[in-house]
């Protein structure tokens, strides 16, 4: 079974994002997005490669789907469409949120904007994101986990 996330960047008031398959929690998407893509530049590159099986660098990540054939894989597969799996783009962070509301396959939504990673889980109002560095890992309180979203978004 798998924990099906989004992952998206957003830069100069746009988002861009893709579907990611394995393990969306914060525990494992989310650590991995912290640790290996922490900044723009890795963000973009992550999420231009289009829809992604996994992202984990210690497992051979990221694999994304257009480039299935090459993953060394022993049950195979070929690669898919680029119209099928390149990057979504819904019209600024809102659209992100209403992409997530519309798909309730998606856990999680993660988002890397003004310099850090915010996560949202599907379940609650997506505008509701919370940092993964200072609000989730930092101080892990599960009872206080989604608790209001901090004030840095708005300012």
């Amino acid at each position: 079974m798998s924990t099906r996330s989004y992952i998206g960047y957003s830069e100069g008031g746009d988002v861009r994002y893709v579907y990611h398959h394995y393990d969306g929690y914060p525990t494992g998407v989310g650590k991995e997005l912290v640790k290996n893509y922490n900044s723009l530049e890795q963000a973009k590159k992550l999420v231009n490669g289009g829809d992604i099986s996994h992202c984990f660098k210690d497992q051979d990540g990221p694999q994304h789907y257009a480039t299935r054939s090459t993953w060394g894989d022993p049950r195979g597969g070929q690669n898919e469409a680029w119209e099928d799996v390149k990057p979504k783009d819904p019209y600024g962070v809102d659209g992100y949120a209403e992409a997530l509301e519309e798909n309730k396959m998606i856990c999680y939504a993660y988002l890397f904007m003004k310099g850090e990673w915010y996560v949202c889980k599907n379940e609650r109002r997506c505008c509701d994101w919370y940092s993964l560095e200072t609000e989730v890992f930092a101080e892990p309180k599960p009872d206080e986990f989604w608790e209001p979203a901090s004030q840095k978004l708005a300012s």
